[in-house]
């Protein structure tokens, strides 16, 4: 996970944003219970968030299930 996080950010900052910057980032992991992930993307859609980012199948279906408006990507 460390890799994708670094690629992440690297690309990103490769676009010209910065973490604490250009933007902010806010940042959930399940820890490997995939069964949080409803939990963790109403969390981070609390946060009044621009745009949602998932690295996992779980993830991406509990951000269809969250929410038709927000954009997101999965990485």
């Amino acid at each position: 996970m460390a890799v994708t996080n670094q690629a992440f950010f690297d690309g990103l900052s490769d676009a010209g944003y910065k973490d604490g910057g250009t933007m902010a980032v806010v940042f959930r992991t399940a820890e490997g219970n995939m069964g949080r992930m409803p939990q963790l993307i109403a969390q981070v859609l609390a946060e009044k968030v621009d745009y949602l980012v998932v690295s996992s199948s779980p993830g991406c279906a509990a951000a269809q299930k969250a929410t038709s408006t927000l954009p997101a990507g999965v990485v």
